[in-house]
């Protein structure tokens, strides 16, 4: 991977979450001064920015349209932007909860929203056009069981945290990675488990609280990518908690950051944050350390 643009003059505070539109014409980031810009990558410029009230949690935009974003934000706002060449018309989605929106995601259908909302996840379903609000509460996950190397780590902390949330073979199912509770697959309809992943790594936090990383699923939905949240990533396979491949970055041990994971060129390669700003690529299948883009 080559420098292809620097993106400047869109936030004067850190950029929390970042998304492609459909197509990759669009750029939108969400930052901790509450701004939501929407860039034009073919000129490197802003097209338009939005002043939210509190910080930008999560983006999602709608794959059926090139314009269509969901924006959440910290103190609770979720709102329906249509068309980002238009910012002045927005639609708030209806959950009835006033609660920071962690992540969100959008069937591919577009019909159904999955909301990670304080320490609830709501399934929204568009009622009519732009229009969405919560049909459904998945109930609270179960604890997990201790582990003998739980000994000297505080496993009181079992507050309810979706960092992040992917429908998977179809909008009955639902996997959650929770910040406490492991990694979850919901059958939405019947509101109840079909599998659970429970992460490896010593202290088992997907998350680590008010930070804003996540997990996520490969393209062929095989494989599960979760930061650690120690000394790098680890792949598991669906539905099974024995760690196929892991990836490893020398992190500064007195900074515990979850960093933004993900898939690359349809899951031939992947990619995550580190403490120093870079951007580690390693190969999926061997595990070797491929590239690193500096920062």
């Amino acid at each position: 991977y080559l420098p292809l643009h620097t993106l400047k003059n869109g936030h004067v505070d850190s950029v929390i979450c970042l998304a492609f539109s459909k197509g990759g014409e669009f750029l939108a980031s969400g930052g901790e001064d509450g701004k939501l810009v929407i860039w034009d990558i073919v000129k490197a410029q802003p097209l338009s920015r939005i002043h939210m009230k509190s910080p930008v949690l999560s983006l999602q935009w709608n794959l059926k349209s090139k314009s269509t974003l969901f924006c959440g934000c910290q103190d609770g706002t979720l709102v329906l932007i249509p068309d980002v060449n238009d910012t002045g018309t927005m639609f708030e989605v209806l959950t009835g909860v006033q609660a920071p929106v962690y992540c969100t995601d959008l069937h591919s259908s577009g019909r159904e929203l999955a909301i990670g909302l304080g320490c609830e996840v709501h399934i929204a379903k568009e009622m009519t056009k732009f229009t969405y609000a919560t049909f459904t509460v998945l109930p609270e996950p179960t604890a997990l069981p201790r582990h003998d190397s739980d000994e000297d780590v505080d496993t009181d902390d079992v507050w309810v945290r979706a960092r992040a949330i992917s429908f998977f073979k179809n909008p009955r199912q639902l996997v959650v990675a929770y910040l406490n509770h492991g990694i979850i697959c919901w059958d939405v309809r019947a509101r109840s488990q079909l599998w659970l992943i429970i992460p490896s790594h010593r202290h088992r936090h997907i998350f680590q609280q008010d930070s804003s990383g996540h997990a996520v699923l490969s393209p062929d939905r095989r494989y599960i990518l979760v930061s650690n949240l120690n000394n790098g990533l680890d792949l598991y396979p669906v539905g099974k908690s024995n760690i196929l491949q892991s990836y490893r970055y020398h992190a500064d041990a007195d900074k515990n950051y979850p960093f933004t994971v993900g898939f690359l060129r349809d899951g031939e390669a992947l990619m995550c944050g580190s403490p120093s700003g870079k951007v580690a690529v390693w190969n999926t299948k061997t595990g070797i350390h491929a590239q690193t883009l500096s920062h």
